[in-house]
């Protein structure tokens, strides 16, 4: 993912970061041609918390493949790691949508269905796996998103006039590099 993919998709993940209650665990899962941990999942005690999250959602950058599988694997062992869990897990996924590299993202879907973690999809472009990423959120009980970076509003405009609080729960958010 690059460009303004790239941005949008870090608008979306500093908007959850932005918006995690205190009592919230958010974590942040950076995925390419490997995945890996780019926030580990803990509870966020406030605002210092909150902008650690958006400065390692600044740190990603493109390279290399997309490994989507990769992405959901590590962020299900982030949630499942982490001892005890809220009484919903959800994972974020924004990605370019095209899974070309690792775990296939239905190898994983089992996993997380039964570790009862919803995963919302989001993606970000116009050259998108939409049936990839509805399937996995039907799959989970979530919700598939898209967001074209061509658009009038971007995510930023969004993200500030849209600003809410939500229930705590366990959270990784998985962003494409």
């Amino acid at each position: 993912m690059t460009g303004d993919k790239l941005t949008e998709a870090k608008y979306g993940a500093d908007w959850w970061a932005d918006n995690a209650v205190v009592g919230d665990k958010l974590g942040i899962v950076s995925f390419a041609t490997s995945a890996s941990v780019a926030y580990a999942l803990h509870a966020i005690a406030g605002d210092p918390d909150r902008a650690n999250a958006q400065t390692a959602i600044g740190g990603i950058a493109a390279g290399g493949q997309t490994s989507i599988g990769g992405g959901l694997r590590t962020a299900l062992n982030q949630i499942t790691g982490a001892g005890a869990r809220a009484a919903t897990q959800v994972v974020v996924l924004l990605t370019d949508g095209l899974h070309n590299n690792g775990e296939s993202p239905s190898a994983v879907l089992p996993d997380l269905i039964a570790n009862g973690v919803r995963v919302y999809t989001i993606g970000v472009g116009t050259d998108i796996d939409a049936a990839l990423l509805q399937n996995i959120a039907h799959a989970t009980g979530g919700t598939f998103y898209r967001i074209d970076p061509s658009g009038s509003v971007s995510a930023r405009k969004r993200r500030s006039a849209t600003r809410s609080r939500r229930s705590p729960g366990s959270r990784a958010i998985t962003a494409a590099s």
